[in-house]
């Protein structure tokens, strides 16, 4: 189901039940894709999470971001454990 951003804020509590009875909502600004509304993982068997993931498009840049953010990470863990 898709919402525009301004459907979501006048219609709130109604999409909040949409997606507390499992649906999720794409939210819309200037006819694009922005966000999505989901329920929570918690409440989602694992076939209803890769539905919603099927979908997903990667991101190049999010991911070098992201391995970047990890070597980082890693470096610093190391630093720490070498001066123990």
């Amino acid at each position: 189901m898709r919402a525009t951003a301004t459907e979501i804020v006048r219609h709130w509590s109604s999409y909040l039940i949409k997606v507390q009875q499992g649906q999720t909502v794409e939210i819309m600004k200037s006819g694009r894709p922005v966000a999505r509304l989901t329920p929570s993982p918690g409440r989602m068997t694992g076939k209803e999470y890769a539905a919603i993931l099927r979908g997903h498009k990667p991101d190049p840049k999010t991911a070098e971001e992201v391995q970047r953010i990890l070597k980082k990470q890693d470096e610093h863990e190391r630093a720490i454990f070498d001066r123990h």
